[in-house]
């Protein structure tokens, strides 16, 4: 009986499509919401100099004006030249700035924190 309902009215199965797809939509949106676990692993020889890194930071936008909590941890390990000495850290790691931040604020010394994208322009 749907299949002679859908055929006598194909504008049914248009109706139905398009609910489908702004529920797809409102889920897309509703993702930008989504708090976000990253991490990232480095291990480096350069001559003499053999180091590791590891950082993970979580971050949660939220819908206050385009502002993102987020906070988290990096540890340094291993010998680093002179003009590395920043991605050095106590033997515990250390926590990387947990701050709010807005789409076109810079983020903290460590680097951590969340990559704001440039809004589309509309010529």
């Amino acid at each position: 009986m749907l299949d002679a309902a859908l055929r006598a009215f194909p504008g049914l199965l248009a109706a139905e499509q398009r609910k489908q797809v702004a529920e797809g939509e409102l889920q897309t949106a509703e993702g930008g919401f989504d708090t976000l676990l990253k991490s990232q692993n480095r291990w480096s020889v350069a001559g003499i100099y053999e180091n590791r890194n590891y950082d993970v930071v979580i971050e949660q936008p939220t819908s206050l004006w385009g502002a993102t909590f987020f906070g988290g941890w990096r540890r340094g390990t291993g010998q680093y030249p002179l003009y590395e000495g920043k991605s050095q850290t106590a033997d515990d790691g250390e926590a990387a700035s947990a701050s709010i931040s807005r789409c076109g604020a810079t983020a903290r010394s460590t680097g951590a924190g969340p990559a704001c994208s440039k809004p589309n322009s509309a010529n």
